[in-house]
């Protein structure tokens, strides 16, 4: 949904068709910006134009990717204008990195319909929380002892990942497993991961969700990523017992 004004001054909700699928944002149209879908399941790109609330199927696509699966979730890739979209099954023999240049942007794009670019075959370290900077990806699961992993767009190689420091005084990050629920990009190299948590309600205490988020800073130095915790700030939401999405704004 978006505000709009209506002609008596007042501001009124304008409502879209809702896509199940990736979403993603791109330039801007009339003021409002450009809406992606890619997708619930198989790949089937589209796209919303705010101004007059209709999709359009982006329906030109290699041979190799029809009916593949999209992986969750397709990411922005602001500083080189694409989506990075994880793709796998269909006719691809390996799960593969694709980059998605929406229509007009790719040097060479004379497709009205966008172009597509395979980043990285055989690319299994995908996870749905992750975020882009400096053509890094930057990667959390819980299942990894180091709460990142990093991934170099540009020579299609993982670098190592060292934490220089303890988290909270005496938290060492390059040894433990920890699952955080998001993760955004702040500024230039600083990055933030968040979880939640429920507190469910007693005889004595009403339900809460307790909310914390840990700020820190990555430096490149060679093939490895080094971040430096920030800060760390812990809420209580009360009267809630869930988080659906975390929305950097």
């Amino acid at each position: 949904m978006r505000i709009c004004v209506s002609k008596f001054g007042y501001p009124n909700w304008f409502r879209f068709d809702v896509r199940l699928g990736e979403i993603g944002i791109s330039d801007m149209d009339d003021g409002y910006p450009i809406i992606y879908t890619f997708g619930a399941l198989y790949l089937n790109p589209e796209i919303l134009y705010p101004v007059d609330g209709n999709w359009k199927s982006l329906c030109s696509r290699p041979d190799e990717l029809v009916s593949c699966i999209v992986s969750n979730h397709a990411l922005p890739h602001p500083s080189k204008k694409r989506f990075l979209v994880h793709l796998y099954d269909g006719q691809l023999s390996s799960p593969s990195l694709f980059a998605f240049f929406p229509p007009g942007l790719h040097p060479a794009d004379v497709d009205i319909a966008g172009t597509w670019e395979c980043i990285a075959r055989d690319f299994q370290g995908w996870t749905h929380i992750a975020v882009v900077f400096d053509d890094v990806i930057y990667f959390h699961s819980r299942k990894f002892h180091s709460v990142l992993r990093a991934f170099d767009i540009a020579t299609g190689t993982w670098l190592k990942v060292y934490w220089v420091s303890c988290c909270d005084g005496n938290l060492d990050l390059n040894n433990i497993r920890m699952g955080f629920d998001e993760l955004f990009l702040l500024a230039d190299g600083i990055l933030c991961l968040a979880v939640w948590s429920p507190i469910y309600a007693s005889d004595d205490q009403p339900a809460q969700t307790n909310i914390s988020f840990y700020k820190f800073k990555v430096v490149r130095s060679g093939e490895t990523i080094k971040p430096s915790p920030l800060a760390s700030h812990p809420y209580e939401l009360l009267a809630t017992s869930k988080v659906q999405r975390f929305l950097p704004v």
